[in-house]
């Protein structure tokens, strides 16, 4: 018993050590709507879209959109930064780190305004890449920079500044994220085309820190019992 109640121990002095600099955070988000066709529903999650901040530099978040079938081919993707009343200048954009994939792509920023296929003139999202070209899962790493005097200097970005809907023009909209996808012939595939644009419509965030926090509380009770006894 006494060697149960110092792991425990230890394992609490662990968590809370760790838990001031382990809070990074991930958001998930199902692929569960059909944007292209609104009227004819999936009726079911088709994949992810998940935005996470890189726990080995402050500046970069990691994202990362896998499909449940890896015939299907991810043509592009869209996301929004920040909410919808602020919008930003910074000089540019990168994405880096991509799966199978050399060099880097800019990524677009358009206040508002991206609208993936098939979503119509109801406003917009803020960040887009066209001609992705992945099959089944697709991840990078997104970087934002302003550039003076001929110099790179990156913004700090965290997986928050993701975790907002579109603009609707008249207040949010639905979306967190929206892939347009290809090659696709799943569920409620529509007979004219093999293209779908999905959209996002829920997150569900994952704090980094948590499980540690958790592990910090289970040590103090067991010290706790331990000094008691």
């Amino acid at each position: 018993m006494k060697k149960i109640y110092l792991f425990l121990l230890l394992v609490g002095m662990v968590g809370f050590g760790f838990c001031s600099f382990a809070s990074a955070s991930t958001f998930t988000y199902n692929l569960d709507y059909r944007i292209s066709d609104p009227d004819t529903p999936l009726n079911n999650t088709i994949g992810t879209v998940t935005i996470a901040d890189n726990t080995n530099n402050a500046n970069y978040v990691d994202v990362t959109i896998a499909l449940n079938d890896n015939d299907w081919k991810i043509l592009s993707f869209d996301l929004n930064f920040l909410n919808n009343s602020t919008k930003v200048s910074y000089s540019g954009w990168d994405i880096t780190n991509i799966t199978n994939h050399g060099g880097s792509k800019d990524l677009t920023y358009d206040f508002n305004k991206i609208r993936p296929p098939g979503y119509g003139n109801q406003g917009g999202f803020d960040l887009g890449s066209a001609n992705v070209n992945k099959f089944g899962t697709f991840t990078f790493t997104i970087a934002a920079y302003n550039v003076s005097g001929g110099n790179k200097t990156y913004i700090d970005l965290n997986a928050d500044n993701f975790n907002f809907l579109n603009y609707t023009g008249t207040g949010d909209g639905i979306f967190y994220a929206a892939v347009h996808i290809g090659n696709y012939d799943g569920p409620n595939k529509h007979p004219n085309t093999d293209s779908i644009t999905v959209g996002a419509t829920n997150a569900v965030p994952i704090p980094g820190a948590a499980w540690l926090f958790g592990s910090g509380l289970l040590g103090l009770v067991a010290l706790k019992r331990k000094l008691k006894g």
